[in-house]
């Protein structure tokens, strides 16, 4: 069977039936027949249309109880399988799932959760629909919420897994982003992904729906890169390809690829942020020796997972560039009163146009009723410039821009400025008009760390705003989440 011939990655495709779906480091090996078997065991007894939380880890029972709620036309909300007993109920008052399927261990974390009595209460008593040890699918309420006919998956957005705000996707938009992952990269059923993200997270996700669209093996783990363990099963199972953000990279590049045996890997994957440009330097140069290829892309779960891609020819010719429109998707720049911005160098708002822009957002279950709000169109909510070849460079974040003391200013440039004065430090920068807080980085800085009334006459003097306007605050580390992206609202004021 050829792969237009199946309509869906999620369908039954009797084409792959024999192939190797899934590998675990415990030797676990699962076939798509196999596969096909444990949707219909794990969602055999949900009524039509069930809304379903997902608690995941990259196991084989969570994936096939988001791959089978898309077969069988029930809507999954993926979510952190690490997701606290407050989130978890606070969503669930939201949205009214009628179903919960979540890892054994999780179901006993929440069943003695002393803070929240009447919700453990309520996990400890919900009837057991499905369960083989590792993961459990519990019903919650006799029937789902009513929701609209083209909604197929709920995600969180990058930020914290217990937010209210969900992005909606249908199935077209999830083919649409599988099937243009699998064009641009390459896909084919020889490849061998390793899970090196969560598979709520869409970067994640993107990995495991592009890959089931060819019928190839994806290596589940969940470890990261800085478990040996990691780089071990990589080698054991000979995988493929990897993805990682830019905390990933920044850790390989500490853990020193060299190191590592990666003989088998012919693709490397970066997206999740802006991978500083000595690191894509490095990166680049290090798969132009070792005959990999490493693609920097962009995208938001808004827009399914990804926008962009640079192809790995590129990356030493156009250093700090997210590449241009996947296939089948287009970009242009506006202005802040809505007008094309047109020639290159010029900077505005990124807009995305492609089938792969979500439903839109929800909140609530009545939200779930909506229809599609953005039209195909997206307002990445990023600011770039493209070049006269046509390659756009994300300048910074619109919310990352302020008005201090009259000026705009960006945030991200005042921590290139203070990078570039004191090279062996970090920062990182927050804040609202007028108070912007500096964070320099204790356990992170490369030798001493600049005294708080430097960095205050330096911004001085250098942007010419009074030193009052800005406050410094050391912290050891930087708060991140699963993903390596900066949480911003758990710096200290």
């Amino acid at each position: 069977m050829r792969e237009e011939e199946n309509p869906y990655f999620f369908e039954r495709n009797p084409a792959f039936e024999d192939r190797t779906a899934f590998l675990t480091e415990d030797g676990f090996l699962t076939t798509y027949h196999d596969l096909y078997r444990l949707e219909e065991q794990i969602l055999g007894a949900l009524p039509p249309r069930s809304l379903i939380f997902v608690l995941c880890r990259n196991h084989p029972d969570a994936v096939a109880g988001y791959l089978g709620s898309l077969r069988f036309r029930h809507v999954p909300l993926l979510l952190s399988g690490s997701l606290s007993a407050d989130k978890l109920e606070n969503l669930e008052q939201l949205y009214l799932p009628n179903a919960l399927l979540l890892p054994e261990s999780c179901r006993e974390k929440y069943r003695t959760a002393e803070e929240l009595p009447s919700f453990a209460e309520k996990i400890a008593s919900c009837p057991v629909l499905w369960t083989d040890g590792c993961y459990t699918l519990l019903a919650l309420r006799d029937a789902p919420p009513a929701m609209n006919p083209s909604l197929n998956l709920l995600l969180s957005t990058s930020g914290s897994t217990g937010s209210p705000k969900l992005v909606r996707l249908s199935a077209k938009n999830l083919q649409a982003n599988a099937r243009s992952i699998a064009e641009y990269l390459e896909i084919t059923d020889s490849e061998r992904p390793i899970t090196s993200l969560p598979m709520e997270y869409t970067y994640g996700l993107s990995v495991i729906n592009s890959h089931m669209l060819r019928g190839a093996a994806v290596l589940l783990t969940d470890r990261t890169f800085t478990d040996l363990e990691f780089w071990n099963f990589l080698k054991e199972q000979h995988a493929t390809s990897f993805a990682g953000v830019p905390y990933s990279y920044q850790i390989l590049y500490k853990l020193g690829p060299e190191h590592l045996d990666l003989s088998s890997v012919r693709t490397m994957t970066q997206a999740g942020g802006k991978l500083p440009q000595d690191l894509q330097a490095f990166f680049g140069s290090y798969a132009l020796k070792h005959r990999i290829r490493f693609i920097i892309m962009y995208g938001q779960t808004e827009a399914t997972a990804r926008m962009s891609w640079l192809p790995p020819e590129e990356c030493l010719r156009r250093p700090g560039s997210i590449g241009t429109a996947i296939p089948g998707g287009s970009f242009s720049l506006e202005d802040e009163n809505g007008n094309k911005v047109t020639g290159p160098q010029p900077c505005g708002e990124l807009i995305y146009r492609g089938p792969n822009v979500s439903l839109g957002t929800a909140g609530s279950a009545q939200d779930l009723m909506l229809g599609d709000t953005r039209q195909g169109v997206l307002h990445t909510g990023d600011l770039a410039r493209r070049d006269r070849d046509g390659y756009y460079y994300i300048i910074g974040r619109r919310k990352r821009f302020l008005k201090a003391a009259g000026k705009r200013l960006s945030l991200d440039s005042v921590e290139a400025i203070l990078s570039r004065r004191w090279p062996s430090a970090v920062f990182i920068c927050s804040g609202t008009d007028d108070h912007i807080g500096i964070y320099p980085v204790t356990g992170e800085t490369r030798g001493t760390v600049p005294r708080e009334e430097e960095i205050l006459r330096f911004l001085e003097d250098s942007l010419r705003i009074h030193h009052t306007v800005f406050y410094v605050r050391y912290i050891a580390e930087i708060p991140r989440n699963a993903t390596g992206k900066i949480l911003y609202t758990d710096l200290p004021d």
